[in-house]
C-alpha cells in the first residue's frame, strides 16, 4: 500500500485571528504561496499567483482584487486563459474576522470566520486523474458570493465551477458520499467514521449532456456532517501513517462535509 496520489501533494495551513481588511487576507495568502510553499507559486503580475507547473503541464492561477475592506473577490482560470469563476466572499463589520488559509502546490482554500456570521469561503485547484492519464479538464474553484455580492446557493460540498464542453459554469459535481437518502454508509459497523476522495464530474469536450469523472481534489476528504467547522481529526492514510485534517466552511450538502489536511 502507498499514500494515494490526491494526497501526496503539498500541504500547507496558517491562520491570523482579528483581521479587519481583506487586505491581510491577501497580504497573507501571497506570503503563504510565494515564500512558504514548496515548490513555490509565482506572482505574474500584481495580485495575480500562478500555481506551479505539474508534470503533465498543467497548472492555474487566481486573481485577487480588493473591492472594498469587507470584500474579497477571486477570478480562477485555467492554463488555457479561460476563466472558470469569478467569486467573492463579503466580510460583516461588527466584528474582526479569524482567517484560515490552505494552500500547496495544487490547491487552495480560504476560510474566513466572522464569528457572529456563517464562514465565507473561496476555493479552487486542479484534480489528480489517475490512474487515468492526464486531460484538459481539471480546474475547480467555487466562493461564497457571486460578483453583485449575493449568496446565490451555489457554493456548498456539492457544487464546484468548472468547464462543461467549452463553457465554464457551476454545476453538481461532487460524487455521493452516502447512498440512498444519504444518510447510509456514513460510518462504519464499530461506528468509525468512513472517509472518502472528493471526486469531481463534468463534461467532456463535445459532450452537452453526459459528465465523466475527472479527478480527484487534493488533500481533500470527504466526511459525515455532525463534524463541527473547524474541528480537527486524524485519519490513516497509509500502513502506519495518518494525517491531521480540518473541517472547512463550506456548506454541507448531502451528509457530508469536506476537510482538507493541515499536517
Amino acid at each position: 500500500m502507498s499514500v494515494p496520489v490526491f494526497l501526496n501533494s503539498s500541504f500547507y495551513y496558517f491562520e491570523r485571528k482579528g483581521v479587519s481588511d481583506v487586505q491581510t487576507i491577501m497580504d497573507d495568502f501571497e506570503n503563504q504561496v510565494l515564500h512558504v510553499n514548496v515548490p513555490a507559486w509565482s506572482k505574474p503580475s500584481a495580485g495575480l499567483y500562478k500555481s506551479p507547473v505539474d508534470a503533465n503541464g498543467r497548472w492555474y492561477d487566481v486573481l485577487f482584487t480588493r473591492i472594498t475592506q469587507q470584500k474579497l473577490e477571486m477570478r480562477l482560470r485555467d492554463a488555457t486563459g479561460v476563466t472558470v469563476c469569478t467569486r467573492r466572499i463579503n466580510c460583516p463589520t461588527a466584528n474582526s474576522w479569524n482567517v484560515h488559509i490552505f494552500t500547496g502546490e495544487h490547491h487552495m482554500h480560504i476560510d474566513v470566520d466572522a464569528v457572529s456570521a456563517v464562514v465565507e469561503v473561496l476555493f479552487a485547484g486542479m484534480l489528480d486523474p489517475t490512474p487515468d492519464a492526464a486531460h484538459n479538464k481539471y480546474v475547480y474553484g467555487n466562493g461564497s458570493r457571486s460578483t453583485a455580492d449575493y449568496a446565490d446557493s451555489s457554493c456548498d460540498v456539492a457544487h464546484s465551477f468548472m468547464i462543461d464542453n467549452a463553457t465554464p459554469g457551476y454545476g453538481f459535481r461532487t460524487t455521493s458520499y452516502g447512498t440512498g437518502n444519504y444518510t447510509y454508509a456514513l460510518l462504519s459497523m464499530n461506528g468509525s467514521r468512513i472517509y472518502r476522495p472528493v471526486g469531481l464530474w463534468c463534461r467532456p469536450t463535445g459532450e452537452n449532456y453526459t459528465s465523466r469523472f475527472a479527478g480527484r481534489r487534493y488533500n481533500s476528504l470527504l466526511t459525515e456532517s455532525t463534524l463541527a467547522w473547524g474541528a480537527k481529526v486524524t485519519i490513516p492514510i497509509d500502513i502506519g501513517l495518518s494525517g491531521l485534517f480540518r473541517v472547512t466552511g463550506v456548506p454541507t450538502a448531502y451528509s457530508a462535509k469536506i476537510v482538507i489536511r493541515i499536517a
